[in-house]
């Protein structure tokens, strides 16, 4: 009976350990893969759809420190977060800090990114529950 209950026990805690992502499996460049998923007016994810039109998206890197860069600066803009911090499979955000030139910019874009998804090779980020867009290790 004890030997059944010691295997319950660590298939549980085995199983909650999957929500959680090291900070260091995270960290390192990003290049975007022009790959993403949108939900559906049912509510429902749609397929991989891949982006066609001509658009540069930026690299993401994400340093041990916290850092979050675009093409491997901090980026500038009003509504550009600087900062993150991983707590299990979310992926909070700072508040943009506000400057005079941004004073009357809306940044009502949420703060909070999940990670559906992280493998030596692929991320992909749910951002603001709205899409999801597919990330692969630069080299």
């Amino acid at each position: 009976m004890k030997s059944i209950l010691s295997l319950v026990l660590v298939v549980l805690f085995a199983a909650c350990g999957e929500n959680n992502i090291k900070p260091n499996e995270l960290v390192g460049k990003w290049e975007n893969t022009y790959e993403k998923r949108t939900k559906g007016e049912n509510g429902e994810w749609t397929d991989w759809e891949t982006i066609n039109y001509y658009i540069l998206l930026p690299s993401l890197e994400f340093t041990g420190d916290g850092d979050i860069l675009w093409v491997g600066q901090t980026p500038t803009g009003c509504c550009s977060f600087t900062k993150y911090e991983l707590k299990n499979k979310t992926i909070n955000l700072s508040v943009p800090p506000a400057n005079a030139s941004c004073a009357l910019v809306d940044c009502s874009g949420c703060n909070e990114w999940t990670v559906e998804k992280l493998s030596d090779d692929i991320l992909e980020l749910n951002r603001c529950d709205e899409f999801i867009e597919r990330y692969q290790r630069a080299k």
